[in-house]
């Protein structure tokens, strides 16, 4: 037990130690009878801190510790398909409990020079990306930089550094590209011609964007990874937005909204939602735009995606300044730039800050400077779930 940190099931106990799970619960039973281990709501245990750090000082945990590393690294390809189906909520929950495990992990293979074993954990990307723990991957990822070449690595790395030297990222997106046609390893490509759009999308190279997420598409399809593909089709269609064919973009994803809806997956039908609306607001139809911007916001809010979730948040307050409600453009407004912070500044499109700024610019027009200020500040001050629950009122 002591070589899991942030507990575990049964199922990963048993896994590590090589024992069968009647063996393992009996164990178990007999640990929490002598209050060494504590439940962690039904299906996990946990070691108290003070006997996991006695138990790891009693030996050479190193054989284990490597079995503990494998046992991740088998979780994490399980996931890899999990999430693009049925099931996707549960599996977030899930990445979401072994978080510790998996930063263990990833620091038993570093220390030991095990870089690429290393990289395709970090390389998940509902984990560190879409639930948006952008910082903590470029700690890790720098890590990993010094000492190897990792292509997906590289590519993500470029998009969670987005910032003022966009020309710089680019080139590290396309180094990743080279790499993974070099490999012909098609998941790494995938993920490098993503990034590549993504970060395309921010330097307005639209056509390029376009053309790098088309390339994403059909090696998506090779993959069979339906909600990424999903998600990825999205983008696309909001690319044709971006490059002035606006009833184009619309057909693509009301298309791909009648197809995704029906599969269950939430991420990729709250990337399509975020893009309508955007698509919406750009047509001036406002009630159907906050309709779309909101059931993005209900979906993808168990799921995390914070970088679609403050898109979201931004257009409502876009919204709500053009449906004559500039207390609810104020609030929603300061609790987006909240959120925002959290990631570089080239990440948020010039036209979607435009946008906001001036939307915010009508509502402060509308409610005079002290008062807007007050209802600025009061959405700043907001948690998360105030956030949501405002989002959604």
């Amino acid at each position: 037990m002591s070589v899991f940190a942030g507990g575990c099931t049964a199922a990963a106990a048993a896994e590590v130690a090589d024992l069968d799970l009647t063996t393992t619960l009996r164990l178990l039973s007999g640990l929490l009878d002598a209050s060494l281990i504590v439940r962690q709501g039904e299906s996990r245990f946990a070691l108290l801190e003070t006997v996991r750090t006695f138990a790891r000082a009693q030996g050479n945990l190193d054989g284990l510790r490597e079995r503990h590393a494998v046992h991740v690294e088998g979780l994490m390809r399980q996931a890899r398909h999990g999430v693009d189906g049925p099931d996707q909520r549960t599996w977030f929950r899930r990445l979401t409990d072994e978080r510790d495990n998996l930063r263990a992990a990833m620091r038993w293979l570093l220390d030991r020079g095990l870089f690429a074993r290393c990289a395709a954990i970090l390389d998940f990307h509902p984990l560190w990306l879409v639930a948006g723990s952008f910082r903590e991957y470029q700690q890790w990822a720098r890590e990993i930089l010094a000492d190897s070449d990792q292509a997906a690595v590289l590519a993500h790395y470029a998009y969670t550094v987005t910032g003022r030297d966009l020309a710089e990222v680019g080139r590290l997106a396309d180094k990743a590209i080279a790499m993974a046609r070099d490999t012909g390893d098609p998941e790494t490509l995938a993920t490098a011609l993503c990034r590549r759009a993504h970060i395309g999308n921010w330097t307005r190279d639209y056509a390029l964007s376009h053309a790098m997420l088309t390339e994403a598409e059909i090696v998506l399809r090779q993959l069979d990874w339906p909600s990424t593909h999903g998600g990825v089709r999205a983008i696309r269609a909001g690319m044709e937005l971006k490059l002035g064919r606006p009833e184009q973009a619309e057909r693509d994803l009301i298309a791909l909204e009648a197809e995704r809806r029906p599969a269950g997956a939430p991420w990729d039908l709250g990337v399509i939602l975020a893009w309508r609306a955007a698509v919406l607001i750009h047509r001036a139809e406002w009630a159907p735009a906050e309709r779309a911007a909101r059931e993005a916001v209900a979906i993808l809010e168990p799921v995390g995606a914070p970088l679609i979730m403050v898109l979201a948040l931004i257009y409502l307050a876009v919204i709500a300044a053009h449906r004559d409600d500039p207390t609810r453009s104020a609030r929603l407004g300061g609790a987006a730039s909240t959120y925002a912070d959290q990631f570089s500044p080239g990440m948020i499109a010039r036209s979607v800050a435009r946008l906001f700024t001036d939307a915010l610019a009508t509502a402060r027009d509308s409610l005079g400077a002290q008062s807007y200020d007050i209802l600025f500040a009061e959405g700043r001050a907001m948690n998360w779930r105030q956030t949501v629950e405002l989002a959604l009122s």
